[in-house]
C-alpha cells in the first residue's frame, strides 16, 4: 500500500514538474519572440537611419521602444525631464541627452543638430528652436572671441569663464546675433591647439520659455567622455 502511494506521488511530482518545465518553455519562447521582433526593429531602423528618411513616419512608440532596448532612456522627473534620448559620441568625445520630439540630424557644418519644429507631424512645420554641438579650428589669440564672431556673436571685453560640464568655458547668455536670431552658446577651448568646441541653441520664435528651459537642462546632463 504504501508502495503505490509513493508511486502515486511520485508520478504526480513528476507530472508537476513536467507542467513547470513546459510553463517555463513557453514564458522563454514568447520572450524570444518579444525580443527577437524588438532587436529586428532595432536593427533595421539603425540600419536604414529610416527615422530620419523623409516622407516615412515612425510610431513615437516604436522609435521610444527601440532607444528602450539600446537603453538610451533617460527620465528625472523632478526636472520635467521624461523619455529623453541619450546620444554619445565617441569619436567626438560627449553625450547629450535631449527631448524626444527633437529631431536629430547631421551635417557638414555641424557635428551634430537637434530641431524642435512647431508641428512635428507637418513636413513643412517651421522650425521653433535648435541646438547645434560642432567644432572650429581658429588660428588666434583670442580663439573664444574668434570663435564667438563666427557664429555672429560679439562677447564682451572681459568674458568670464565658467564651469560647464567639467571643463572651463564661455556663455553668452540669449543675444540678438547678426543675423536676426537670438541664439544662446557655450565655447570652451578644446584640448586640441587652436579648436574650439560650443553648444548652442538658436530661438527662431519669440515665445520661447519652455524651449530655453530646454536648453537649460540640456546644458546640466551635456558631458564631455
Amino acid at each position: 500500500m504504501f508502495k503505490h502511494q509513493n508511486d502515486v506521488h511520485k508520478k504526480y511530482s513528476d507530472h508537476n514538474r513536467a507542467h513547470c518545465f513546459l510553463l517555463m518553455a513557453i514564458m522563454l519562447l514568447v520572450a524570444c519572440i518579444v525580443a527577437g521582433i524588438s532587436y529586428g526593429a532595432y536593427l533595421f531602423i539603425d540600419a536604414t537611419h529610416i527615422s530620419n528618411s523623409a516622407g516615412v513616419h515612425l510610431t513615437k512608440n516604436i522609435s521610444l521602444t527601440v532607444d528602450a532596448i539600446k537603453g538610451n532612456l533617460y527620465t528625472d522627473e523632478s526636472r520635467g525631464i521624461k523619455d529623453w534620448i541619450v546620444y554619445t559620441d565617441n569619436l567626438n568625445g560627449f553625450q547629450i541627452k535631449y527631448p524626444n520630439d527633437l529631431k536629430l540630424q547631421k551635417n557638414d557644418e555641424n557635428i551634430l543638430s537637434l530641431k524642435k519644429y512647431l508641428n512635428n507631424n507637418s513636413k513643412s512645420s517651421s522650425l521653433s528652436f535648435s541646438v547645434n554641438i560642432g567644432t572650429l579650428s581658429l588660428q588666434s589669440e583670442d580663439i573664444l572671441r574668434e570663435a564667438a564672431k563666427l557664429k555672429g556673436i560679439t562677447l564682451c571685453i572681459d568674458p568670464k569663464e565658467e564651469l560647464f560640464a567639467g571643463r572651463m568655458g564661455v556663455r553668452t547668455e540669449k543675444v540678438k546675433t547678426e543675423d536676426g536670431l537670438v541664439r544662446d552658446a557655450i565655447f570652451w577651448k578644446d584640448d586640441q591647439e587652436n579648436k574650439v568646441f560650443y553648444l548652442e541653441a538658436t530661438y527662431f520664435t519669440d515665445k520661447t520659455i519652455s524651449c530655453e528651459n530646454i536648453f537649460e537642462n540640456i546644458i546640466s546632463e551635456f558631458k564631455f567622455i
